[in-house]
């Protein structure tokens, strides 16, 4: 038995694949490049992840926003 999706996280990942596509003509290295505040950069494994199934919360989804701007 699978686990049941979180719809907050499927939107959350909907969200991100429409603003790499929209903002980034739809390349995740793009994408990457655009998060390094100085501090941290999203990396090819977690963006893979979090477009994928890895545990996607507000707080992550908020820290994206903040670094790509």
């Amino acid at each position: 038995m699978t686990a049941a999706k979180n719809p907050a996280a499927e939107n959350r990942r909907l969200q991100l694949r429409r603003w790499i596509d929209a903002n980034f003509g739809g390349s995740q290295s793009a994408f990457i490049a655009s998060t390094n505040d100085g501090e941290k950069q999203v990396n090819q494994g977690e963006l893979s992840g979090l477009l994928g199934s890895k545990s996607f919360g507000e707080k992550r989804a908020r820290n994206l926003e903040k670094q790509a701007g």
